[in-house]
């Protein structure tokens, strides 16, 4: 999901834990502690949007099948 949102692969890496392979992985001993910060702030914001959305489409869908069902 979070390449989903933009967010480069090595920050999305290091926000599994996967540490990089070979000479980038020896070199390479940045955290990306506050990419991960960002990014995890990014996907939360993402999340709870889609939570919202699919919160308010279900009371919507029960509220017209009641009053649908309440004609009978």
């Amino acid at each position: 999901m979070l390449a989903s949102l933009g967010c480069r692969e090595e920050i999305a890496e290091a926000i599994l834990g996967h540490m990089p392979e070979g000479i980038v992985g020896t070199h390479n001993s940045y955290s990306y502690d506050k990419e991960r910060h960002d990014w995890l702030g990014r996907l939360s914001k993402h999340l709870q949007t889609l939570a919202h959305h699919t919160s308010a489409q279900f009371w919507s869908l029960l509220s017209y099948f009641q009053k649908f069902f309440a004609h009978f």
